[in-house]
């Protein structure tokens, strides 16, 4: 079992994730559910976005794995004391010694500003303290296996990572880079554009509420016109008897027609917004894939990643 960062299955919309695969359109799926679907020409179809996606050899199984938690640290969570005060069972990071309560993080923090409270004594979880040496182990670089040394170049010409030794040994005549300059700069480059489609989210429900409204609107309009129709009809009725009776109809008809085709207009409009806002809180994945996947898996995605946030970036409503 895994837990994803700030996402759920776009299947069984769980937040607590079964052996999570990462689609090549960013998008994560367990693998339970992933197996649920149906395979044309070794291709699946992403339920979110549609997009097709190629499998390995090995199917579905050989997709990328989740890469921002591993099984043996969702063990250890599994084993974490909930929050005793609030009810949103968020996991205990301390506990007050004089009330002898479990706190999250956002109890303790009230905790230290209530006056009954702000003098008692908050003392941090020993879990935590395991986790953040776990953390540690787990961003430690990966070293040359030539020379053991701490991989800390990255050679442009040949696309891969290098200790000072490899780059004076094998490497002396290529353009050279530090690697963690390098990783700084692409970083800031998706994470520039990253904030231009936040910026977007308000926009985009602002939009869809104005259409929304607009909507609304125009079938109370359309509403208003047909009774006004009928009302005037009516008047004409006892003269023109079937002949008006004829072309109410046929006015009628005409409005339904009118409203029918505008209908099928917003709601390609909203379909395009919604598709964008979604195209959005993808991003959300990828700044997270960003920050924590390890500097090889970033490398390897870095144009991916470049192109995908450019196309979503040059959609306009």
């Amino acid at each position: 079992m895994a837990e994803g960062c700030n996402s759920k299955c776009g299947i069984c919309l769980s937040f607590v994730f079964t052996e999570p695969k990462l689609l090549d359109c960013y998008h994560t799926f367990c693998l339970p559910c992933l197996q649920r679907l149906d395979i044309n020409d070794n291709q699946i179809i992403c339920p979110l976005c549609t997009t097709n996606i190629s499998l390995p050899d090995e199917g579905v199984s050989g997709l990328k794995p989740y890469p921002f938690t591993s099984e043996s640290a969702t063990e250890k969570n599994a084993g974490m004391d909930a929050c005793e005060l609030c009810d949103d069972q968020h996991i205990a990071v301390s506990k007050c010694l004089d009330c002898k309560t479990n706190l999250c993080s956002n109890c303790r923090d009230n905790h230290t500003k209530l006056k009954t409270s702000k003098n008692h004594t908050l003392q941090p979880l020993k879990i935590f303290e395991s986790e953040e040496l776990d953390q540690t182990e787990a961003n430690v670089k990966t070293k040359c296996k030539e020379h053991c040394k701490e991989l800390s170049l990255f050679c442009k010409p040949f696309n891969t990572l290098l200790c000072i030794e490899c780059s004076e040994e094998f490497h002396p005549c290529h353009q050279v880079e530090n690697l963690s300059v390098l990783l700084q700069t692409k970083k800031e480059l998706l994470l520039v554009r990253i904030v231009s489609f936040k910026s977007r989210i308000s926009f985009l429900q602002n939009t869809a509420e104005m259409v929304k409204l607009k909507e609304n609107n125009y079938n109370k309009y359309c509403l208003v016109l047909k009774q006004d129709v009928k009302v005037h009809t009516t008047n004409l009725k006892d003269r023109l008897c079937s002949t008006v009776d004829k072309l109410t109809n046929k006015n009628l008809d005409i409005i339904d027609d009118i409203k029918k085709k505008d209908i099928i207009e917003l709601d390609k409009y909203k379909n395009q917004i919604d598709s964008e806002k979604m195209s959005i809180r993808l991003i959300m994945i990828t700044e997270d894939f960003i920050n924590q996947s390890s500097d090889k898996n970033f490398l390897e995605e870095f144009s991916v990643i470049g192109k995908r946030l450019d196309n979503i970036l040059c959609v306009n409503l």
